[in-house]
C-alpha cells in the first residue's frame, strides 16, 4: 500500500490530459485506498460538475503563484 504524496486541498494537473485541458487545475478532494501499490485520489476541477478518480502516476503537482492563479510546476 503506497503513501499519498498529495493531500486534500492540493492542486494538481492530469499528466495525460488532452491539449485543451493540460493547464486545468484539479483539487484533491479525497484520498482513496491504494489501487494495488499505487495511491488513488478523487479530484475535481472548478469548471466541471463531476469528480474524477485517478491514480497518483496520472498527476503532477501545481505551483500556486497567488490565490487566483495556479501554474504547472516544471
Amino acid at each position: 500500500m503506497g503513501i499519498h504524496i498529495f493531500g486534500i486541498g492540493d492542486f494538481v494537473i492530469l499528466k495525460l490530459a488532452p491539449i485543451r485541458q493540460q493547464d486545468k487545475a484539479y483539487e484533491i478532494i479525497r484520498l482513496l485506498p491504494a489501487d494495488g501499490p499505487e495511491p488513488v485520489y478523487r479530484i475535481k476541477s472548478i469548471g466541471e460538475p463531476f469528480e474524477r478518480r485517478v491514480r497518483e502516476s496520472e498527476l503532477s503537482a501545481m505551483k500556486i503563484v497567488n490565490r487566483l492563479s495556479v501554474l504547472p510546476s516544471h
